[in-house]
């Protein structure tokens, strides 16, 4: 049997990784990419033309599976496969995503990220005043440092609920949201706890992406989970939406601590999501655009970063001083 190359670096080629098993995978292949991914390296077309008869090819792309393709023939590649993803059994949970619909209406909420900017404080203070708060992926490593916990809890990345499904089913939040993509998740032990949503794929290169008003029905793929967190805060009726630690900068090396407010945010040999800055920036524009329309607003709290989409608030100008403070 020979060794196999898969042809895109990304959540559906972490897919086909997996499904082949890393003995059988000799290395990535992507138009775009370079460096590694999954420990293994990304060769680009030309070099993948030049190997060709040494390995089997197999194209693991959900949404750019023809265009691939052609590129593949064009370039001289005889011989490939596609990797027919296998997706979770589990259905959305529509009529429990139902019930929290307009549940907060005319009420503010902050969606939390995971940028270098987010400190404890901040968290504290949301917790000494009540807010209501969205915590997204590794936001559980800031709950040895501060009483805050979020009220929601929300993942769409499959990639990173597969490797960490043990930490999310023992995450003590009474409201988690996780997306049906999540294969390895809901196929496993420990997701009773959680609802299931469904996250809509697609494909957006220069034009903005769709944006769900209705999470019941589907949350819309923006490429980064501030966005489509934001689509069921939507939808759950909050008037005012502040995001908190996006930074929106990852300009240093992704697996360094640097770019989280975690130093061991990344644990060895994790595999994570790539950057893709051009088309998060689609997304937080469409959001601009929708919430100027339906009449909420989003605001930007963040300490820094780059996300200037947004009108931008300072944070501590948020909360009264209490009473006999001097600060």
């Amino acid at each position: 049997m020979k060794k196999i190359i898969i042809f895109g670096a990304g959540e559906t080629g972490y897919a086909a990784y997996k499904h082949y098993g890393s003995e059988h995978v000799i290395s990535f292949a992507d138009n775009n990419k370079t460096g590694e991914y999954c420990g293994l390296p990304i060769i680009g077309l030309p070099k993948l033309v030049e190997v060709q008869d040494k390995y089997d090819i197999v194209i693991a792309a959900r949404l750019y599976t023809e265009e691939i393709s052609i590129r593949l023939r064009d370039a001289g590649v005889r011989s490939f496969v596609v990797f027919n993803e296998k997706t979770s059994n589990r259905a959305a949970d529509t009529e429990k995503l139902a019930s929290y619909k307009g549940i907060h209406k005319g009420k503010r909420c902050f969606i939390i990220g995971t940028g270098p900017s987010l400190t404890m404080e901040d968290l504290d203070t949301l917790h000494l005043h009540n807010e209501i708060c969205f915590g997204t992926n590794k936001i559980f490593l800031a709950f040895e440092k501060t009483v805050w916990r979020p009220d929601y809890y929300f993942v769409s990345d499959w990639v990173f609920a597969s490797q960490y499904k043990e930490e999310l089913s023992l995450l003590k939040i009474e409201n988690k949201f996780v997306s049906d993509l999540s294969r390895d998740f809901w196929n496993g032990s420990g997701s009773e706890n959680c609802v299931c949503f469904k996250l809509h794929q697609t494909f957006y290169d220069s034009e903005l992406p769709p944006f769900s008003l209705d999470a019941s029905d589907k949350i819309n793929q923006g490429l980064t989970v501030s966005y489509e967190a934001l689509q069921l805060a939507v939808y759950m009726g909050f008037s005012d939406i502040y995001y908190l630690g996006v930074d929106f900068d990852y300009s240093k090396d992704m697996l360094s601590g640097e770019n989280h407010f975690a130093k061991n945010y990344f644990k060895s040999g994790e595999v994570h999501t790539p950057f893709r800055a051009e088309k998060q920036l689609l997304a937080y524009q469409k959001a601009e655009m929708v919430s100027r329309e339906q009449g909420f607003r989003i605001f930007n709290a963040t300490r820094g970063g780059k996300l200037e989409v947004f009108e931008r608030v300072d944070f501590d100008k948020l909360f009264p001083k209490r009473k006999g403070s001097h600060n």
